[in-house]
């Protein structure tokens, strides 16, 4: 597991500026894309919070 994550941060020591960037935009997208997701799922469960406008509210 270690072994792992030491060779992914050599790979984004490798990245250049721009690079870096997009694949930290990425993962910020993917990341709001999961809560949106969960907070649809909250919605059909009638969860507190659920609701459409409370999605609004909070982006």
């Amino acid at each position: 597991m270690i072994e792992m994550v030491v060779e992914i941060l050599n790979e984004i020591r490798k990245l250049n500026e721009r690079e870096l960037l997009s694949y930290w935009i990425k993962g910020e997208y993917e990341e709001a894309e999961t809560y949106w997701k969960l907070a649809e799922r909250a919605k059909e469960l009638g969860l507190p919070g659920g609701s459409r406008e409370h999605l609004q509210e909070t982006r």
